[in-house]
């Protein structure tokens, strides 16, 4: 993790997590470290979020590395822990797979991007969290191409933005070429 921004997080108040959280927005934070139980825990790529009940939690993931490889992808996880009245609650896991680039409000979409796009879509009258699949959404044939900096955007329209790095598809899309 080096060069990466740290935040150290331990008995804050409700405003102190705001400040972190403008904080994390402007200086790009991609690890907080909170003191949990006696114990500090890592959180990569945090992101925030307000569930519909009103709750406040952390979004972030066990690993943010390379997504390539499905079997490293998939031994890291993805995670939330509530906020509330200045203390953090217990940590839940959601769901197997470093899904660091947004759950959308609905919570039918989890995507994330860490060389290649990948989405968690729930299954039909389900969940991320409960009855969903897998899968690689930026392809040229049946290869994935590189995709980076994924985010999902937070009006509801589950557009999703990402870095592409002049692949076969993207050239397809915006039909010309261009040079990074």
């Amino acid at each position: 993790m080096a060069g990466l921004r740290k935040i150290w997080i331990t008995n804050c108040t409700r405003s102190a997590v705001r400040w972190i959280l403008w904080q994390s927005r402007m200086n790009f934070v991609t690890w907080l470290e909170m003191r949990w139980s006696g114990r500090t825990i890592g959180l990569a790529i945090p992101r925030w979020r307000v569930l519909e009940n009103g709750d406040t939690v952390i979004i972030y993931v066990t690993d943010a590395d390379n997504n390539k490889e499905e079997s490293a992808f998939k031994s890291a996880s993805t995670w939330q822990v509530k906020f509330s009245n200045g203390k953090f609650g217990a940590l839940q896991k959601l769901f197997d797979g470093a899904f660091h680039g947004g759950i959308s409000e609905d919570n039918s979409l989890a995507v994330t991007g860490a060389r290649i796009l990948r989405a968690r879509v729930a299954q039909q009258g389900s969940t991320v969290t409960q009855n969903a699949r897998d899968t690689v959404w930026y392809k040229y044939g049946g290869d994935a191409e590189q995709a980076c900096n994924v985010s999902l955007a937070k009006d509801g329209s589950k557009r999703t933005l990402f870095l592409d790095f002049g692949g076969k598809t993207g050239k397809n899309f915006v039909k010309k070429i261009w040079n990074a």
